[in-house]
């Protein structure tokens, strides 16, 4: 949010814990002028649409490692869909391996009217410069813990995917007779 023009930035997940979490750290990097506020923090569950911002309000949805099992790509693709402007992008950034479900991202997305019009991968290091991180104290690292995600970072590839909301077919043009 610090270095972006954007006019609202909003960060969202679904356990109590992750959200605490996310409002500590906005307070932590808060962009720091008078008046300004960082980003807002807000409960999202995917199968809840009273949770989801209004249809076709966001320019950009921006996820990470966001499908991990069977059936979390039918669940997600609905929601970026309905939230996303025509003409509007999702990325998405996940490991390369190890990640069930991620398969049948890009045909949920476009069943919704999401194309796929980027995609790259980042070789192991590229998300994280630096030495693997070790929890304090000696305990070992908790499967899903930070160090887990900061270590995976250093040693895996990530795929970098954009998907672009396609303008309804009405919208492309009137036909010509």
């Amino acid at each position: 949010a610090k270095n972006t023009a954007a006019s609202e930035v909003v960060l969202t997940d679904f356990p109590t814990n992750t959200l605490e979490n996310l409002r500590y750290n906005v307070a932590l990097n808060a962009r720091g002028g008078p008046g300004e506020r960082g980003p807002a923090v807000r409960s999202l569950d995917w199968t809840d649409k009273s949770t989801w911002p209004d249809p076709g309000s966001i320019d950009l949805v921006i996820g990470s490692d966001l499908v991990y099992d069977d059936g979390m790509a039918s669940l997600l693709a609905p929601l970026v869909a309905h939230v996303l402007r025509p003409g509007g992008n999702f990325i998405h950034i996940f490991p390369e391996r190890g990640r069930v479900g991620v398969e049948e991202q890009t045909e949920a997305l476009a069943a919704t009217g999401l194309g796929l019009t980027f995609e790259t991968d980042l070789p192991p290091g590229k998300l994280r410069a630096g030495h693997a991180i070790q929890p304090s104290g000696g305990e070992p690292p908790a499967r899903h813990s930070m160090w887990h995600i900061f270590n995976e970072c250093n040693s895996k590839r990530f795929i970098v995917r954009r998907y672009t909301k396609q303008p309804p077919p009405a919208a492309m043009g009137a036909r010509e007779e």
